[in-house]
């Protein structure tokens, strides 16, 4: 019976012995679409054609052997995503080390089991799935973070011209409103999906201590307005003495995000509260919301960008975001519930321990 998993899904057999070839496709021919070759130099010949989802490599073979092809393969940026067994005779733990060492995903010795064969393949394949899904939406979100940000901004910037113009009936400054807010709303759902792809490509740091409190104190005026409409109070408990290090291009961002969500999570006319508590070494910061708790099942999804619903998506991207920084720091950002009080963000970053550190780290 034809495996659900395995539909379309191209598995290359390499081997220069047509038993062991033999032995393979009676194993997997049911399932998936095989092509097999004798020699390493026939497997990097068909690659590019056949453009396999997974290679099972024999190592010893005539003219390039396995260590060479797998070498080769990871060397070329069309195919070092391909999931790749050796498959060898050879089972000590030097051969997989060398195996693993140039690339290879996984090792299999001969004879093999069936069974073990099998599931092997059914996990890289699985595996290959993932990735192509990971791949394919993050080209689409780079895509949309890219090639939308000045189409909004344009629109933007007529919606203000129309304001300007001859006064408007009260039907038309509503939709000249409806523009504005949705716009800027859609504007920042762009930045920060174009932040999250730049953090997942990986940013070099640049550190420096800052004095905390001096970087949180802008944190007023940027949400004047958000705090204005919810009547709520941001109070920023935090020693003027404390220097924190990080890279200050990153860590506000990080710090807006996680005050916009808190305030988004606190009822009208409560307060939301930043506390810093440091020692020698280390700066402890909780962002403390104002409202209901969290259920278990919310709390999680809010902290998962992945698996967020529509209802969290943007206060997820936020997050996801604010923790890709706090990690690049050595950090991690945690989410609970505080009985009487509502959600908290907590983290903790290194502090400066002498003047010579209140320099570039």
């Amino acid at each position: 019976m034809k495996d659900a998993l395995s539909t379309n899904y191209k598995i290359l057999l390499v081997d220069d012995d047509p038993v062991n070839i033999s032995i393979l496709e009676e194993v997997l021919e049911e399932n998936y679409t095989l092509k097999s070759v004798a020699t390493g130099e026939q497997a990097l010949a068909v690659l590019p054609a056949f453009s396999p989802d997974l290679i099972l490599l024999d190592i010893m073979m005539p003219g390039l052997n396995g260590y060479e092809v797998c070498q080769k393969i990871r060397a070329n940026p069309l195919h070092r995503h391909v999931k790749i067994i050796l498959v060898s005779g050879r089972g000590s733990i030097e051969d997989r080390l060398d195996g693993y060492n140039v690339g290879a995903d996984d090792y299999i010795t001969k004879p093999f089991v069936e069974e073990e064969l099998d599931a092997k393949v059914k996990v890289f394949l699985r595996l290959k799935y993932t990735e192509k899904i990971e791949m394919v939406s993050q080209r689409l979100l780079n895509q949309f973070s890219n090639g939308s940000s000045t189409p909004l901004a344009r629109i933007l910037s007529a919606n203000d011209m129309l304001q300007s113009w001859a006064p408007l009936t009260a039907d038309q400054m509503e939709c000249v409103r409806i523009i504005n807010n949705e716009g800027e709303h859609l504007l920042q759902v762009v930045e920060e999906s174009r932040r999250y792809c730049e953090l997942k490509r990986g940013i070099k740091l640049e550190k420096c201590s800052e004095p905390l409190k001096l970087n949180l104190g802008s944190l007023h005026t940027i949400f004047e307005k958000l705090l204005n409409q919810k009547s709520i109070e941001l109070d920023i408990d935090v020693s003027e003495e404390i220097e924190v290090i990080g890279d200050w291009r990153l860590l506000p961002t990080a710090f807006q995000n996680l005050v916009e969500t808190a305030i988004r999570l606190t009822e009208n006319n409560a307060k939301v509260c930043i506390e810093a508590d440091a020692n020698e070494s280390v700066c402890s910061i909780t962002f403390q919301a104002a409202g209901n708790l969290l259920g278990n099942d919310d709390l999680l999804q809010l902290t998962n960008f992945i698996s967020a619903p529509e209802s969290h998506i943007n206060n997820a991207l936020k997050l996801a975001n604010a923790q890709s920084i706090f990690e690049l720091h050595g950090s991690s950002l945690i989410a609970r519930n505080v009985e009487n009080r509502g959600v908290a963000f907590s983290l903790s970053l290194p502090v400066a321990k002498s003047e010579k550190e209140i320099k570039v780290v």
